[in-house]
This record gives C-alpha cells, structure tokens and sequence, in this order.
C-alpha cells in the first residue's frame, strides 16, 4: 500500500503572525542552540493566537496540544523542541514551541526532484519523495531545508481529528 505525503504549513487568512522583537540578535533556528529557551517573546499580530504560527522569522512554532500530538511521530529524525512565549495584543502570553530538525533523511527520488543546479543536491526547488525511502517515515523535512515539514497522510489525518488550528496542506509527489 503506497501512502501519501503532504506539506504543511500556515493557513494564511486564519491566524496571527508571531513577531520577534525589532532588537533581538536572534534570527537563525541555529543560533537557539545556545539557549534552553527562545531568549525573547514574540508579539502575535495580525489575527488571534492558533495551534501552528507562522513567524517573521521562518520558524515553525506549536502550541503544546499540536507539539503532543505531532511529537511521537517524530522517532526517526533527530529534533529538539525549543519553547518560547508569544504574547497577543491584549497581553494574553501563551506558550507556545519552535521545532528545530537536527538531521535531514534521504528521501528524494533525485531523478525526479528538481533542484536549483545540476551541481548541488541540497537546493531543491520541487521534491518528489522516493516511495521505497518514505515508506517508513511519517514526519521529516525536505534535505536542504529546515521549515519545509513533510508528515504522512497518517499524520495528517490525526492532526484534522484532533481540530488543530492554522494549518494546511498540499501533497507532495512521490514516484
């Protein structure tokens, strides 16, 4: 039986946007490497507080009941939950986790998956996933990426049951 994958990421339009503020030093997910937690609170702008933010800075970030349900799934790659505040516009401070991925799998069909140059295997512009080196996986980042989260559609369906907010998806190819 072959499964699907998807992408997921912000569903534009619903949720707020969590914002660093204009003075902090940090600005790479690597950089939190040096911290037990985000050194600084995000201000949520632009819409109300959801299960997954989008972030001036790129990062995925995760309410606790969205960190718990995508966590076991997480059992083939090396990650580390960093937690960190965001605080709406009325003060409401929630806490909220950035998902940093250590390691990057081998998943590409790399005849298919196009990339930026012939040369460099790590820039890709479209993936398409290697049925034969997914199909143990359910949660993973494309190589060369650190925000472009691939779950299986096992994946996808627990986080539509348990109604998790400020997501969406669109499939990934797989050949």
């Amino acid at each position: 039986m072959n499964k699907n994958f998807y992408y997921f990421h912000w569903k534009e339009d619903d949720g707020g946007i969590a914002y660093s503020p204009k003075d902090s030093n940090v600005e790479f997910i690597d950089e939190l490497d040096n911290f037990d937690r985000v050194p600084f609170v995000f201000s949520l702008k632009e819409g109300p507080f959801q299960d997954y933010l989008s972030s001036n800075l790129g990062w995925p970030i995760f309410s606790e009941k969205f960190k718990n349900i995508i966590e076991p799934y997480l059992s083939r790659v090396s990650f580390r939950w960093i937690p960190a505040t965001v605080a709406d516009i009325n003060g409401k401070k929630y806490t909220v986790f950035v998902l940093r991925f250590y390691d990057t799998l081998d998943v590409l069909n790399k005849e298919k998956t196009i990339f930026v140059d012939d040369s460099i295997d790590d820039l890709v512009v479209k993936a398409v996933l290697s049925k034969e080196k997914v199909k143990d996986l359910d949660v993973f980042i494309i190589p060369g990426s650190e925000f472009r989260i691939i779950v299986s559609e096992n994946v996808k369906s627990k986080i539509e049951e348990n109604n998790i907010t400020g997501i969406d998806f669109s499939k990934v190819p797989i050949a």
